[in-house]
């Protein structure tokens, strides 16, 4: 075993996760709750804020699962 290797460090996962959501527009909010929800696949949350929809939209899409129209 290699003891250079990192170990796994959920908060470190956390803030890149949160990182990434607010560079994507979320709010600080939207972004933490979003981040510390690791269930949740990252790339499905950008991919609603790069189509361009609102912050609020996006979020409830997200934690909805997809399963509600929006439109």
């Amino acid at each position: 075993m290699d003891d250079r290797a990192p170990a796994h460090d959920p908060e470190r996962v956390v803030a890149l996760r949160r990182t990434a959501l607010l560079r994507a527009g979320y709010t600080e909010e939207q972004a933490d709750t979003l981040a510390r929800r690791t269930e949740v696949d990252l790339h499905a949350a950008l991919a609603p804020r790069r189509q361009g929809l609102p912050p609020d939209v996006a979020f409830e899409l997200v934690l909805g699962g997809g399963g509600r129209t929006v439109f």
